[in-house]
């Protein structure tokens, strides 16, 4: 009896479905993902008009080091490439900040498939929540180890990242609406 090893080769799947990133697992999404989404819009909601200019830079600088070292290496890789499509710059203003967040969040909900949300959706989920525990909550999310031995390097780098997001957080969070 001649014994066959199994093939590799798999016949009815499309050449593109073997080279597109694979999605992330959904226990992932319900780990970090709300938390850093809830951050974010909170944040642009929250963020104190006439303090706008002083804190845009370094708030930005934030967020491209968080989508930077998010745990799921395709969202990372996702959010960067999104990032670096925009010209941060033309974030002038906080509409503008909101506008920025809610394109960047409808997009991922887009390619995921999830319902895309108007702007009201967004400004009545996230203009009342507590300003302190929603930072909190991410910090709480954002520090967790990943168990993966493919994350490790993301997880020294979040290491890294993490005490400069806290400081920044508590050195600028009078900055911002409670």
């Amino acid at each position: 009896m001649k014994m066959t090893q199994p093939s590799l080769y798999t016949p009815n799947r499309h050449i593109s479905q073997m080279v597109q990133d694979p999605p992330p697992p959904p226990s992932v999404k319900l780990k970090w993902g709300k938390p850093i989404w809830t951050f974010f819009h909170v944040m642009a909601q929250k963020m104190r008009s006439e303090y706008f200019q002083l804190i845009i830079g370094d708030f930005m600088r934030i967020i491209t080091s968080v989508c930077n070292i998010l745990p799921c290496p395709v969202c990372s890789k996702h959010a960067m490439e999104y990032i670096n499509s925009v010209n941060i710059n033309n974030i002038r203003t906080k509409d503008d900040l909101r506008q920025f967040f809610y394109v960047f969040h409808n997009t991922v909900n887009k390619r995921k498939g999830y319902p895309i949300f108007s702007q009201d959706a967004v400004v009545s989920t996230y203009e009342n929540m507590n300003t302190f525990f929603v930072c909190k909550e991410f910090m709480y999310h954002f520090e967790d180890k990943q168990r993966s031995a493919k994350l490790i390097a993301d997880d020294f780098i979040r290491r890294r990242t993490i005490p400069q997001v806290k400081m920044w957080i508590n050195a600028n969070i009078q900055y911002f609406d409670p």
